[in-house]
């Protein structure tokens, strides 16, 4: 029998993260979670996978959860490219104490470019930009150097994790910087686990993350991303999605926080991490997943 390697929880609460247009959800109630179907598209989906780690959250709109068994394995994953998230949420935090301020500046420096994607990289030596401007790069760019910066203006990766601390976000830590290799290749990399990433959204969504100013700028700034969606590969005509995710062949994990809709507009956040596995697999198990949920949610 296959290993079940996964966490549960079937949230109440809710955001959008944004990505392939803005749509604002209709509230799903907590009485209108099947739970127990939900249990079964998870245990046939992701649950079913040979993977080191992972878990599976269903969210709707309101901030209670229910939260399902644990298995051995389960918990905290490779943030990956969730990790821009918290970063974006400390940045605020930090911003709103009066330690950083948005006209702080950065004066670019080829010496100091990382690998990876954004476009900082691209920049002229001593092109100046605004600590504003590296949160924007680092969320609508997908910038690898500006999220390292922005790590290093809040004292590093230590201190940023505290700062998450504070925030709440217990399960998600700061170990390496994105462009730092050789952390990576000795095995350190930031972690998170879909509880964090669901509160997250769903505090975000509510303006009760950092403050109601800094959850509506933080809204916007998801809404420029853009990325495929697993979840939502197998969706019925009519569905749509926004989504954040993030896929890594080498660690064998995918990841995704997505909000699927019906015709009507009603949504529900699905976040599903799977690490150590088959990413081909893990990818075919989300797009099941995502399927599952639609029919037992919106359909």
């Amino acid at each position: 029998m296959k290993r079940w390697r996964w966490l549960i929880g079937l949230l109440l609460g809710s955001l959008v993260i944004g990505l392939v247009g803005v749509t604002t959800p209709t509230p799903v109630a907590a009485k209108d979670l099947p739970h127990h179907k939900l249990y079964k598209a998870i245990n046939a989906t992701v649950g079913q996978l040979d993977d080191t780690r992972s878990s599976v959250m269903v969210q709707s709109l309101g901030g209670k959860y229910f939260e399902g068994p644990v298995k051995p394995g389960g918990g905290a994953v490779d943030a990956g490219g969730f990790i821009r998230l918290f970063v974006m949420a400390a940045v605020y935090h930090q911003v709103k104490k009066g330690k950083l301020g948005w006209k702080q500046t950065y004066t670019v420096d080829a010496d100091n470019a990382v690998a990876g994607t954004g476009v900082l990289q691209n920049m002229d030596t001593g092109t100046t930009v605004t600590l504003k401007q590296l949160v924007k790069y680092m969320m609508a760019k997908d910038d690898d150097w500006a999220t390292d910066i922005l790590i290093q203006a809040m004292g590093g990766k230590k201190k940023t994790t505290k700062i998450l601390d504070k925030l709440k976000f217990a399960n998600t830590e700061v170990t390496t910087y994105i462009g730092d290799t050789d952390d990576t290749e000795l095995g350190a990399d930031n972690q998170t686990d879909a509880s964090d990433v669901a509160d997250a959204l769903s505090r975000m969504y509510r303006r009760k993350l950092v403050s109601k100013k800094a959850s509506k700028a933080m809204w916007k700034l998801l809404e420029k991303g853009t990325g495929p969606s697993a979840l939502a590969a197998k969706l019925p005509t009519g569905a749509t999605y926004d989504n954040i995710a993030h896929v890594n062949d080498d660690l064998g994990a995918v990841e995704e926080a997505a909000i699927l809709f019906n015709k009507h507009g009603k949504g529900v956040i699905v976040v599903a991490m799977s690490e150590g596995g088959d990413t081909g697999l893990e990818q075919g198990a989300f797009h099941s997943l995502g399927k599952k949920v639609y029919h037992a949610v919106l359909k």
